[in-house]
């Protein structure tokens, strides 16, 4: 919940790319405080996609990340 308020607050958006945190289950996530296609206006969910999708990112019609692949590298730090 904490990450969730720093990103709904960032101040610095778009330099602070907020739009890029996904949820750890690989689907979209929140924008603009909301969650999902049905959320409150209807429209962040998409505008967030959209973003997301002019940057290379693509999900399922579902809202989950298509290629986990290419941008996940599972690493262990």
């Amino acid at each position: 919940m904490t990450v969730g308020n720093a990103l709904r607050n960032n101040p610095f958006a778009p330099y602070i790319p907020c739009h890029r945190v996904i949820a750890s289950s690989l689907y979209i996530g929140g924008f603009v405080g909301e969650w999902g296609p049905e959320s409150k206006t209807k429209t962040q969910y998409h505008r967030k996609v959209a973003i997301l999708k002019d940057e290379g990112v693509s999900f399922t019609d579902k809202g989950y990340l298509k290629d986990k692949d290419k941008f996940w590298k599972g690493k262990n730090v």
